[in-house]
């Protein structure tokens, strides 16, 4: 493989989770060159038929003021112990993202989008993980993947890209009903949430009603035009939507990366197994 591979280096970030980053100024040194920047993890236990797993890269200021590129740990570990092989897709584009404008980033050129294409190309599957803006870049990695018909798993931010696929009219996430339900818990705190039979998601997880932990102040007020709501919160936010025409397009308001119980585990599991059945019929 001609392309540069860039080892992601384990860090911490300003709330000591464990992370791997990467510097910015690295992912521009291999976009400048013309390479496909690719983020590779170094495990011994990975095997060459696991199906590659791509998570969108979030750029994040960490606690030294640097501005890199993140994965939480705890989602590297899922994918790994449910046997996939997880490799970091990064934006095309050279920009300071944590001082610009989202309205300020300029569209994607032809080049940026094709290099985009070739390194989720090489992946069987994508997750979108939680962060605290969505890109214009993030959204067409999103439209592609739906193009490709490839399996999708979306956390925290990562169903909110769903919601607004192909909008013009962008869908602003709202406060979270501050008189009814707490939706941002910490130290593993969980609240029950519904599902509904005829959906996908209930096909998974084989259960009405799971506990789950959102760490979210906003909320969505609509599933948008592509997926459907398929998990409600017992006050009417929607924690999971869904789009039943693909194999698996699934997106969640909570963190199962961080979660040990059995919905979390067959939820990885689907999401894997859906990523082999993509990988053999590629």
């Amino acid at each position: 493989m001609s392309n540069k591979i860039i080892i992601l280096t384990e860090g911490k970030d300003m709330d000591n989770d464990d992370i791997y980053e990467v510097s910015k100024t690295t992912i521009d040194d291999v976009i400048n060159n013309k390479r496909i920047p690719v983020g590779c993890f170094k495990n011994s236990s990975y095997q060459i038929n696991r199906p590659i797993i791509g998570i969108i890269e979030w750029p994040y200021l960490n606690n030294k003021g640097q501005l890199i590129y993140e994965i939480d740990k705890a989602l590297v570990n899922k994918i790994i112990n449910h046997r996939g092989y997880p490799l970091g897709i990064f934006p095309s584009q050279t920009i300071d993202y944590h001082n610009t404008k989202n309205s300020n980033i300029p569209n994607l050129t032809f080049e940026e989008e094709l290099k985009i294409k070739t390194a989720i190309d090489m992946c069987d599957a994508i997750i979108k993980p939680g962060a605290l803006k969505i890109y214009k870049h993030e959204r067409f990695m999103y439209e592609y993947v739906v193009d490709r018909h490839m399996p999708y798993f979306g956390i925290c931010a990562g169903m909110q890209l769903m919601v607004n696929y192909k909008r013009k009219k962008y869908i602003e996430p709202l406060n979270c009903p501050s008189n009814k339900m707490n939706h941002f818990l910490l130290n593993n705190e969980t609240h029950p949430t519904n599902i509904p039979e005829d959906t996908v998601l209930y096909d998974i997880l084989g259960e009405k009603i799971i506990f789950v932990n959102s760490r979210h102040k906003l909320y969505m007020p609509s599933p948008g035009n592509l997926s459907i709501a398929s998990i409600v919160a017992f006050d009417g936010v929607i924690e999971a939507v869904e789009n039943s025409k693909e194999c698996f397009n699934i997106g969640v308001q909570w963190h199962p990366e961080y979660m040990e119980d059995k919905s979390s585990a067959k939820l990885f599991d689907a999401f894997i197994d859906s990523a082999k059945k993509y990988r053999r019929n590629k």
